[in-house]
C-alpha cells in the first residue's frame, strides 16, 4: 500500500513539474513588450497603497469599486524590491490621470517598465503555484491525467495566456475561483478533511480581494451545499441542513478572515472600503 501511494504521490509531482514548464516560460519570455491600457492605473494606484501602506495611512488603500488587492500587493512586492526608497521622498499620492508617476521614477533613475517587469514576474509564480493547487486538487476528483490536460490545455489556452502575461485581475480571479471550487467539490466529494474546506474559503477571500464580481461563486457554491442535502446516507434531513449551514459559515468565515487581514483599509475603515 505504501509503495502504491509513493508511486502516485511521484507521479503527482512529475505531473506538476511538467506543467510549470509547459507554462512559465510563455508568462517569463519577453514579457515587457505589450502593455494593456489598466496598467498605468494600476501601476500607479499600487504605488499609492505601497505608500498608503508604508506610511500606515491604511484609510487610503482603496482605489477602484474592484479592489485589486491582490494586484496592488504583487506591484507593491515589486516596488519593495526594485525602489524600496520610493516611501520616503514624502511625494504622496500621484494622481492616476497623469503622467508625473512616471516623472518622479526617471528623476530617481527608475523606469516604469522595470516595475512592470517584475511586477509580471511575480505574477507568473503566483499563477503557476494557482495552476499546481488546482491540478492537485482535482487529481482528487477525476485522476491525474486528466487533470493534468485540462489545467495545461486552459493554461496555455492564447486567450488564458494573453491576459497572465499582463497585469490584470482576470488571470488570477479565474485561478482563485477554481482553486476555490475545486476545494469545495473534494471536500463535499472526496474527502471531509477541514483543510480543503479552509483552503476554499481563503481562495474565495483572495479571488473577492481580486474582482467584487467573484461573488457570483457564493452561489455556486450554496447550490453545491443544497445538491449535498439529497446524498443518500444515514444522517436525518434536519442533521444535513444544520451540517450544509455549519460548512457555508465556516466557509465565508475563512473567507472574510482572508479578506480583512490583507486588506489595510479593512482595519480601519471596513464602510469606506465596502461602500465605495
Amino acid at each position: 500500500m505504501k509503495s502504491i501511494t509513493s508511486k502516485i504521490n511521484q507521479n503527482k509531482l512529475w505531473f506538476a513539474i511538467l506543467l510549470l514548464a509547459l507554462t512559465l516560460p510563455s508568462r517569463l519570455v519577453n514579457i515587457d513588450r505589450a502593455i494593456n491600457i489598466d496598467e498605468p492605473f494600476w501601476l500607479i494606484s499600487s504605488s499609492n497603497f505601497y505608500y498608503a501602506v508604508t506610511h500606515r495611512d491604511f484609510e487610503n488603500t482603496y482605489f477602484e469599486y474592484h479592489p485589486g488587492v491582490t494586484n496592488m500587493w504583487i506591484i507593491s512586492a515589486a516596488m519593495q524590491l526594485y525602489f524600496p526608497e520610493y516611501r520616503g521622498y514624502g511625494q504622496g499620492f500621484f494622481d492616476t490621470r497623469k503622467p508625473k508617476f512616471e516623472e518622479f521614477l526617471r528623476s530617481h533613475d527608475k523606469e516604469a517598465i522595470d516595475l512592470v517587469r517584475i511586477s509580471r514576474y511575480i505574477q507568473a509564480g503566483v499563477l503557476a503555484v494557482l495552476a499546481v493547487m488546482a491540478f492537485l486538487l482535482l487529481s482528487l476528483l477525476v485522476g491525474e491525467n486528466l487533470s493534468f490536460l485540462s489545467i495545461a490545455l486552459a493554461a496555455i489556452s492564447p486567450f488564458f495566456l494573453g491576459h497572465s502575461r499582463l497585469l490584470n485581475m482576470e488571470s488570477m480571479v479565474a485561478l482563485f475561483v477554481l482553486v476555490s471550487f475545486l476545494g469545495m467539490q473534494v471536500y463535499l466529494n472526496t474527502e471531509k478533511k477541514l483543510t480543503y474546506l479552509l483552503l476554499s474559503g481563503a481562495a474565495f477571500g483572495f479571488a473577492q480581494l481580486t474582482k467584487s464580481t467573484s461573488i457570483a461563486l457564493v452561489g455556486v457554491v450554496g447550490l453545491m451545499l443544497f445538491v449535498s442535502l439529497f446524498k443518500r446516507d444515514e444522517q436525518s434531513m434536519n442533521a444535513k441542513v444544520k451540517k450544509a449551514i455549519r460548512i457555508g459559515a465556516i466557509w465565508l468565515g475563512t473567507a472574510a478572515l482572508v479578506y480583512f487581514i490583507l486588506w489595510p483599509g479593512m482595519w480601519v475603515a471596513p464602510g469606506k472600503m465596502l461602500g465605495g
